[in-house]
């Protein structure tokens, strides 16, 4: 398989780069031969389709009670459009019993496999198939249907190369993993420094309307860990999660991304999305070729200035 002797990427470069390095590193892909590039570029939307869809979605749903109340609750009053299920954790039927109550919350699955020791993550690829789609199948046991996408606890699915397991459970199923489909992963919204320690200031109201209205053509999910502590052993990500309750629900996050004509979509709408998203990839494709293509002494096409 071409994707087991992928470089593993820091958690860092993953959470800041998203779809178009983890992708690029996994294929062999150049990211501006293949035009992943404008992904990530702030002007990407003077090429092509300038339409922005975005989804909110919280990753660690299932984990235990206080983290599925802060789900539901920056479900019904604030921007969340999308979670996903821990099938490990400790609240995952209640999680799933409630999900049926919130429809427009799509549910996709966070596997799980901090588990598994570290030997069989990185040499038994056969045994992490088999968890993934045991957790699949747990996943439909509770909820009842197919989850909508697929990612994983602490991003695992990048790391100890097992990519190619997930990238072919999500070719079998037909759902997009997060970090290799068209839709771009953005991780900023998290409550630590680049050394660990906890800093409220990333997971602020502003910090989210700056990371929301930074976001380029096409369709982008963003990150986060909502919740409320509980009694108990404590949380790595502890009261972080209820400084991101309060930026979620904050009324001017919505106004913001409204003002800035960015739509809110859920997971759910991917099928929809995905052929206006590839369209909109190609007529940026054709116009770096045709780009590349000029003559030599010919004048460079003058950029439009980006819209109100």
């Amino acid at each position: 398989m071409l994707l087991r002797g992928v470089a593993m990427i820091s958690r860092r470069q993953f959470l800041r780069f998203g779809v178009p390095l983890a992708g690029a590193l996994a294929g062999g892909v150049s990211l501006w031969r293949d035009g992943l590039a404008a992904d990530i570029a702030p002007d990407g939307a003077a090429d092509g389709d300038a339409r922005r869809y975005l989804i909110v979605n919280a990753d660690d749903l299932g984990l235990d009670a206080g983290v599925n109340r802060g789900i539901f609750e920056t479900h019904v009053r604030g921007i969340l459009t999308s979670a996903s299920l821990m099938v490990t954790g400790r609240a995952v039927e209640e999680a799933a019993r409630e999900a049926r109550r919130h429809p427009r919350l799509s549910v996709g699955i966070h596997v799980d496999l901090l588990h598994m020791d570290r030997q069989t993550l990185r040499t038994d690829f056969d045994a992490v198939a088999v968890e993934v789609e045991r957790q699949m199948d747990v996943f439909r046991e509770v909820t009842g249907r197919l989850p909508t996408h697929i990612d994983s606890h602490h991003h695992l699915h990048r790391r100890y190369n097992v990519a190619h397991v997930f990238l072919e459970a999500s070719r079998r199923h037909g759902l997009p993993l997060r970090g290799f489909s068209d839709i771009v992963f953005n991780g900023g919204f998290w409550g630590q420094s680049p050394d660990g320690s906890p800093d409220g200031s990333r997971i602020s109201a502003d910090a989210l309307i700056r990371l929301a209205l930074g976001i380029g053509p096409g369709l982008t999910v963003l990150s986060c860990h909502p919740g409320y502590c509980e009694p108990g052993p404590p949380d790595a990500y502890g009261r972080a999660r209820e400084t991101e309750i309060r930026a979620l629900t904050d009324p001017r996050v919505r106004r913001a991304i409204e003002d800035a004509g960015i739509t809110l979509v859920s997971h759910a709408d991917y099928p929809r999305l995905s052929p206006v998203i590839a369209r909109a990839r190609s007529r940026r494709r054709a116009t770096a070729a045709s780009g590349r293509r000029r003559p030599v002494g010919s004048s460079r096409p003058t950029r439009a200035p980006a819209g109100p």
